[in-house]
């Protein structure tokens, strides 16, 4: 989190330091970073500083990670992570023993997603980032301290939600919990082995396994319909992210000396140069400016100019083309 508020206030160093720091205390944090820089590379103003980014990163490896590479157990404990195993767990069989992991198949799919979205806000990056762990928690039999991950998601997604999402993110957050509480059965097992209770054993660990299933089923289920409402809320009701789908059109028109350059480079000032693209009428004059027609016609005359490509030129531009 403290990277992703020093992304917000455009301080890359220490935002690059402090996601690696997350990564060598969680391995997993290492799921946010590509994010990170599809945000970075998409977004204009800030790809200017993508270097500090980098060098952030590369500070914060030579401080949490570069010491545990001379050390034969902290390499051990980070190539033996028994987390890392959990993403394999829920896969589909396929033929000739081909596997399909579903944990990664979401997480690329999200990675496409925000790479598809070709200027990103840092509202559409909290959200996309937030879907991303939200997914694999949801797809991995996580740890109760997993959850944690996506607090942040969820307290940023019921401030600006309606009623529902409070309602939702309360269910979810319970059914979170319960499914925690419920695997102190297994201790509750080891007890009754112990006193040699084999029948009260069965029944509770049927009644357990069951009950444990369910909960993490509706987990799940309001889990995927969280992430649904996220993502239309949050994602495609985004302005942002609307107006970014498809280029708009601001048509800029006036006497000769009216200022329409001066006005229309304050709005690629606005937008940013890297976003506009200016097409001019005066492009578009059959003839140059010294040819003794314009002693005959105006150049605000409509025969005096190629509208047709003009016309077919704005057309192009306004599908996403470039003529």
């Amino acid at each position: 989190m403290s990277a992703v508020y020093f992304l917000r206030e455009h301080k890359l160093l220490p935002s690059g330091i402090f996601l690696v720091a997350a990564i060598s205390s969680k391995l997993s944090m290492a799921l946010g970073l590509p994010f990170f820089l599809i945000y970075l590379f998409h977004n204009g103003n800030l790809r200017q500083l993508l270097r500090k980014f980098i060098m952030g990163i590369v500070i914060g490896f030579g401080i949490f990670f570069l010491p545990f590479l001379f050390s034969q157990a902290g390499i051990g404990m980070l190539a033996s992570n028994p987390e890392v195993e959990k993403i394999y767990q829920l896969s589909i069989s396929l033929v000739r023993d081909t596997t399909v992991y579903l944990v990664p198949l979401a997480y690329l799919l999200m990675l496409y997603a925000a790479w598809r979205i070709k200027r990103m806000n840092f509202e559409l990056f909290s959200a996309i980032l937030g879907i991303a762990f939200l997914l694999v928690v949801l797809l991995t039999p996580a740890s109760p301290g997993w959850f944690i991950w996506i607090l942040p998601l969820l307290v940023a997604y019921q401030v600006s939600g309606d009623r529902a999402a409070v309602y939702i993110t309360s269910i979810f957050s319970i059914l979170y919990a319960l499914s925690a509480v419920l695997f102190v059965d297994t201790q509750l097992e080891v007890v009754l082995q112990a006193l040699d209770m084999q029948n009260t054993v069965g029944d509770v660990h049927l009644i357990g396994s069951r009950l444990i299933s369910l909960t993490h089923t509706a987990l799940v289920a309001t889990g995927i319909v969280l992430a649904i409402r996220i993502w239309r809320e949050t994602v495609i009701r985004n302005d942002f992210f609307r107006l970014s789908r498809k280029p708009f059109v601001i048509g800029v028109a006036g006497d000769s000396g009216a200022g329409k350059d001066t006005f229309a480079n304050a709005i690629a000032g606005l937008f940013g140069s890297h976003s506009v693209a200016a097409i001019s009428r005066d492009d578009y004059h059959l003839w140059g400016r010294h040819q003794l027609m314009w002693q005959v016609i105006t150049q605000i005359n409509p025969a005096a100019n190629d509208l047709e490509s003009f016309a077919t030129n704005l057309v192009s531009l306004t599908d996403g083309r470039y003529p």
